[in-house]
């Protein structure tokens, strides 16, 4: 098994695979992404009721956990 998975290393799928991966993949800095965060937050315009009021704290909540999701893995 160990033999097939070496031969799959330089198949040709293999490299059609991680191209794509590389392709498909983007860095960006977590002040990046509290910037971006924090431009979400602030775009409240939309914000006409209580029930959009709801919406728009769930989103900033979720932010948040994602946020602090990130810091706390790296």
């Amino acid at each position: 098994m160990e033999h097939i998975s070496e031969v799959f290393k330089y198949s040709h799928a293999y490299k059609q695979l991680s191209k794509r991966q590389e392709e498909n993949e983007i860095k960006i800095t977590l002040s990046k992404i509290k910037n971006i965060v924090t431009d979400i937050k602030n775009d409240d315009e939309w914000v006409n009721d209580s029930y959009s009021a709801y919406e728009h704290k769930g989103i900033c909540d979720g932010l948040d956990r994602l946020v602090k999701h990130i810091i706390e893995i790296n």
